[in-house]
């Protein structure tokens, strides 16, 4: 089973008695779960101790290195239709290095709605603008 996006259940608990039973609720649940369980959160360092005293394995994804970023920029061009070139890649992976595909895959899809909405080429310049949008 997964649980997408589980920062809830799993989230370190505090001062919020309601966030705190969902938490203990959640745990008794473990306890009795025979079977697979994935949960996925971005927030790995909120995750409550003991949550992660359950948990068998722990994946954590880097961010993509600069041929995988490449890769990545390449492909979701592609798919979402948007002209690259391959010079505009190579700067867009200089330019925002170190962040996750789905960074890439966020700031791409903005880019090329704004380009299409000013009926301008996808360039370095545009990039940079939208990226204050995703906060990088």
């Amino acid at each position: 089973m997964l649980i997408d996006e589980a920062d809830v259940y799993i989230r370190q608990r505090g001062h919020d008695i309601d966030h705190n039973a969902v938490v203990a609720s959640f745990l008794r649940t473990l306890e009795y779960f025979h079977g697979l369980l994935f949960l996925t959160t971005n927030r790995v360092n909120d995750v409550d101790d003991a949550i992660s005293s359950r948990c068998i394995a722990t994946i954590v994804y880097e961010p993509p290195v600069p041929e995988a970023a490449r890769r990545i920029w390449k492909v979701l061009a592609e798919q979402f239709d948007v002209k690259l070139s391959d010079k505009l890649i190579n700067d867009l992976v200089r330019q925002f290095d170190g962040i996750s595909g789905r960074d890439i895959k966020e700031l791409l899809k903005l880019s090329a709605k704004w380009c299409r909405q000013k009926e301008v080429k996808p360039s370095l310049k545009v990039f940079v603008s939208c990226s204050q949008f995703r906060g990088m």
